[in-house]
């Protein structure tokens, strides 16, 4: 495979075909170096000449052309190195997992909570910019973390309306039972419970997350989710919310014994 700077010497390479390189490596670096090396020697040599001086012009111009190409890439691929690891701190980007080692801390003593996942189908109305109203079709899953007699009444084979849901979850919070609730439906807030008017008060909790909607919302009136929330929580905040390559039962094991995860290269399997 061509390096980054053999690849932006070819003709007619175009922006869209520097994107498509997805590594960039020491050998480029050392490329554009040299690269720029030449260009300084041809100017020296512009300067010291009299005939040819059109031809070596051109020669640095293509040249410094090649550079720039490479800048592009070379900026664009700090940005993308500088956001990824920016909100990958703050957001997790493996949700599903974080609920499976929530659970294996809750109930790390006992099968004291489950989880069930149900399904969405709805329509909301908009105004459209002839104001009329139009109905258009929705859907979403809606995942649910309670008590294990709790999740086991609820129907996964059903398919929901938003309010119905919503129902659900005012009425589990409404037995003082504890509760997470994550979703990918658009309107969550038809979803989750009414955390107002209740006694002893509820309370919530919030773990930012990619590709849902309201972050997973964690609601509170027993100690053992609150701990076991609370103690996820705190490992992110000290280690980042990028456990997507994380072993789940390492994360498990390294906030039930309170150390820092430390993160450690793949062994060769030769």
């Amino acid at each position: 495979m061509l390096s980054l700077m053999e690849f932006l010497k070819k003709d007619n390479v175009n922006v869209d075909d520097i994107k498509k390189i997805k590594q960039l490596t020491q050998e480029d670096i050392f490329g554009l170096a040299k690269v720029y090396q030449e260009i300084i020697t041809l100017e020296e040599q512009y300067k010291q000449t009299t005939l040819g001086r059109k031809q070596i012009a051109e020669e640095i111009r293509k040249k410094a052309n090649i550079a720039q190409r490479f800048l592009f890439y070379f900026k664009s691929n700090l940005r993308h190195i500088n956001e990824k690891y920016e909100y990958t701190q703050d957001y997790l980007n493996d949700y599903e997992k974080a609920i499976r080692v929530i659970l294996k801390l809750v109930n790390k003593e006992e099968q004291k909570y489950s989880q069930v996942l149900l399904h969405i189908e709805d329509e909301v109305t908009f105004e459209t910019t002839h104001g009329d109203r139009e109905k258009i079709p929705v859907d979403g899953k809606v995942l649910i973390i309670a008590k294990k007699d709790v999740v086991d009444k609820l129907d996964n084979e059903l398919v929901y309306r938003a309010y119905e849901v919503g129902l659900i979850t005012n009425k589990i919070v409404s037995q003082q039972t504890s509760l997470i609730v994550l979703t990918d439906y658009h309107y969550d807030t038809l979803v989750k419970p009414n955390i107002f008017g209740h006694t002893p008060a509820l309370g919530e909790e919030k773990i930012n997350a990619y590709n849902i909607s309201g972050d997973i919302s964690c609601y509170f009136y027993d100690e053992d989710l609150l701990e076991a929330v609370n103690a996820f929580k705190n490992f992110i905040q000290i280690n980042g919310a990028d456990i997507k390559d994380l072993d789940e039962n390492k994360i498990v094991q390294n906030i039930i014994s309170n150390n820092e995860l430390i993160r450690t290269k793949k062994k060769n399997s030769n």
